[in-house]
């Protein structure tokens, strides 16, 4: 399934099953860059307060990257299964849904997990952060939708 971002400078990010991430130039629509991986990406947020592009990858890993640059900044090993979605919440911390059933908070400059969100049955494929409040919604193909106060569940 293809992802489209715009980032704040107009330039348009794209992402799917190619196991590829192309930056599309804002005024001539221009592919400007494109980035290769080893395995599909997922989910592809950006981080507000700098732009940076986040990636989430089918071998469980998270990525950064610059979005002036486009250079890497840092991966780690994030589940033990696909990286299905990413969000970004209002302190800049990624939170992560996977197919390992697992939510997890990430610390955006440490990059260590602040808290790991457990109750779902299967995989975690939607999130989303509700504005003006501490709740993140989760769903889930265990056909369930669960609320998370990321303020007092890390």
């Amino acid at each position: 399934m293809p992802i489209i971002v715009i980032l704040p400078n107009g330039n348009i990010v794209n992402s799917g099953m190619d196991a590829k991430i192309i930056i599309w130039q804002a005024n001539s629509y221009d592919p400007n860059k494109t980035l290769t991986f080893s395995s599909s990406v997922y989910s592809l947020p950006y981080i507000e307060s700098n732009a940076n592009i986040v990636n989430g990858n089918q071998d469980g890993r998270i990525q950064i990257w610059n979005s002036k640059t486009y250079e890497h900044i840092v991966s780690w090993n994030a589940h033990t299964n696909w990286v299905l979605v990413l969000a970004i919440l209002s302190n800049t911390d990624i939170v992560s849904g996977s197919a390992d059933f697992l939510i997890k908070i990430w610390n955006s400059t440490s990059f260590e997990p602040k808290a790991v969100l457990i109750g779902h049955t299967d995989l975690v494929g939607r999130l989303f952060i509700l504005p003006n409040t501490n709740k993140i919604l989760s769903g889930s193909t265990d056909k369930t939708i669960k609320t998370w106060d990321f303020e007092t569940d890390v």
